[in-house]
């Protein structure tokens, strides 16, 4: 009898780690561009389609695969691999992390990837009280940090955030809490860093703040 309970116990926890993963798997497929749901640093490749040389893209895959957990900041333009990079990242998070329902319900989210200007729109809406919060705000980094849990934030195409100066000092916010909390941030856009040190694009610190979650892997491109 013992034997079938431990039987019995180990089969439930199988189909409950499968029943986890096959919904992981989903989220990861809503979340992610078509072209992009190959991505996994364990799998990935250097590819003769990118402008980045084979070699270099080699070397940042093997970085990769040392440190996932790290934060990373990928600009350059078009065709360099940043977003296939940021989605691998966003993958290794998503099925490594403290995702439950119960933190769910509470509608907070350890792992979240968005567009910068999808992450803005739904600030202004939730600011205006035309929506719920948005996935990820400074005061749910918080929370979760309370809890003893990290947040991972991915934010494709950095370059499209409204430069308006309500959407930077909430960006900033955001960046600066992660900065607080010791959370994940990686990031990739179109764009320069000097484009991120401008005032007139994003608030003041805004440059410091990434370069602090990002460093030793700031990478600009050219």
């Amino acid at each position: 009898c013992e034997t079938f309970l431990v039987t019995r116990d180990e089969y439930e926890k199988q189909e409950r780690a499968k029943w986890d993963a096959a919904l992981l798997q989903k989220t990861f497929d809503n979340n992610v561009p078509v072209r992009y749901q190959g991505a996994d640093i364990q799998t990935l490749v250097p590819s003769e389609l990118s402008h980045m040389p084979i070699d270099k893209q080699a070397k940042i895959i093997k970085l990769l695969r040392l440190a996932p957990d790290a934060g990373y900041c990928f600009f350059s333009p078009s065709g360099w691999s940043k977003s296939t990079f940021l989605y691998a990242l966003y993958r290794h998070a998503l099925f490594n992390s403290a995702v439950s329902d119960k933190l769910t319900n509470l509608g907070l989210n350890p792992v979240v990837v968005t567009h910068a200007k999808t992450l803005a729109d739904r600030i202004v809406d939730w600011k205006c009280d035309r929506a719920n919060a948005p996935s990820v705000t400074a005061n749910k980094i918080e929370q979760l940090a309370n809890r003893g849990i990290k947040t991972h934030l991915f934010i494709d195409e950095f370059e499209k955030v409204k430069k308006t100066e309500f959407g930077k000092v909430e960006l900033y916010d955001i960046l600066h809490a992660c900065y607080q909390h010791k959370a994940q941030l990686v990031i990739a856009g179109n764009m320069t860093k000097a484009d991120l040190e401008d005032n007139d694009q994003y608030l003041e610190g805004t440059f410091r703040r990434v370069e602090d979650l990002t460093a030793p892997y700031f990478w600009e491109w050219k």
